[in-house]
């Protein structure tokens, strides 16, 4: 069994003896600790921390322990009750809370938790916070007394709120959406995505929402991690069950990855750069830089691309057309990504880039050691477009 303490948060596996596992007492001396913390970091009278929880099985006695000890400290505790992580990430600066904690231990499986730490603006800690928070020395934590006990607040359902901020999110083309009439299914392995995600759909005119694991039970049906290993059974049901789409989410819904009408398999790190494409497409920012897997970023099973920018014929003639375009390695297009990712832009020219997939890849902040996406045109359809700085001599 396993306790593990970093920067980031507590995890272990749940039982055991304290210390070794993420038991009642970790639980209890972690949380003193980053109450103690909270208290030093704003120095005022009145503290508030939100918490939120997945459908685990030992989500309530976990969420029950952190409770009671932040009362026990004088502090005030928001209880969203079943959540998401993003959920509760929105609702630290919408209660202008001092912190946040998710009992969730995301992708890992049932006999696992986790507390995941935020600070007052709904961020996980830095580094420098989170070692902080480690250094604390537990005889330097004071508990309140009786008549300045924290309290317990439950606002309801802030899933709905977090839905209606979507719903009039700018870039979110409602309307768009609802006259697709999309037939979908929903994967939430039994928590808090098979009740979150339906709520949307429904928002957003799904027609036909199929949702088989939608009962937060927290028994997961299968590994909870989204990776086509752990997918083959919903995969085949989702092209049998005629929809357009399937959605994967993991036990706290901060991991997504996607399913065609033909059952093939759009991964987490794909749908990343999928979303900052189109994101970017309409509000351009800073350069983004991939940094592939070495060795599974050049696989042919799992290899969807996306294409930025303007690109010209294999045969090297006049552009095809102008804007962006998303299809699969093997040229198959499913007909979500024609409808939501077909090009919106026509004319502009923007950052060019060939985005791969890969368990391991994932979009970072500009840094030297990794390849750098290049600015212009796509000469081909299938020719990758990153230059590695060691090849370039461009380290900027």
């Amino acid at each position: 069994m396993t306790l593990i303490q970093s920067v980031s948060g507590i995890r272990g596996t749940i039982g055991g003896a304290a210390g070794n596992n993420l038991t009642p007492t970790d639980a209890v001396r972690f949380v003193s600790a980053y109450g103690h913390w909270l208290q030093h970091r704003h120095p005022q009278p009145h503290l508030s921390v939100v918490i939120g929880r997945d459908a685990r099985p030992s989500g309530p006695m976990i969420s029950n322990l952190v409770s009671q000890t932040l009362i026990g400290m004088g502090i005030q505790v928001i209880d969203l009750g079943l959540s998401t992580t993003p959920t509760v990430e929105m609702a630290v600066p919408f209660y202008a809370a001092q912190g946040g904690i998710i009992l969730t231990a995301s992708h890992n499986p049932v006999e696992w938790n986790a507390l995941k730490l935020l600070n007052e603006k709904g961020e996980f800690l830095s580094a420098e916070d989170g070692q902080a928070l480690l250094d604390i020395d537990p005889s330097d934590i004071l508990y309140a007394s009786v008549q300045a006990l924290g309290s317990i607040h439950q606002p309801g359902d802030f899933i709905d709120h977090h839905i209606d901020a979507i719903l009039k999110h700018p870039l979110v083309n409602v309307d768009a959406i609802r006259k697709a009439r999309f037939r979908v299914s929903v994967n939430g392995v039994h928590s808090s995505g098979g009740v979150a995600v339906p709520k949307l759909l429904e928002k957003l005119g799904a027609i036909y929402i199929h949702n088989p694991y939608g009962e937060p039970s927290g028994k997961f049906p299968h590994n909870p991690e989204p990776l086509p290993e752990h997918l083959t059974t919903y995969c085949e049901m989702v092209k049998n069950e005629s929809v357009n789409l399937g959605i994967v989410v993991d036990p706290d819904v901060d991991r997504l990855a996607l399913v065609d009408e033909n059952g093939d398999f759009f991964g987490e790190e794909n749908t990343l750069v999928a979303i900052a494409d189109y994101v970017l497409g309409i509000r351009p920012g800073p350069k983004f830089i991939l940094k592939p897997s070495p060795k599974r970023h050049c696989q042919k099973t799992w290899m969807p691309t996306l294409y930025i920018g303007r690109r010209r014929s294999a045969c090297g003639g006049q552009n095809e057309r102008s804007g962006r375009r998303f299809g699969w390695r093997r040229q198959r297009r499913s007909y979500f990504a024609r409808f939501a990712l077909r090009p919106r832009r026509s004319g502009r020219h923007c950052p060019a880039a060939v985005a791969h997939g890969g368990k391991s890849g994932s979009l970072v902040g500009p840094q030297s050691h990794v390849p750098r996406i290049h600015y212009g045109k796509i000469e081909g359809a299938g020719r990758t477009s990153l230059e590695h700085p060691r090849n370039t001599g461009n380290f900027g």
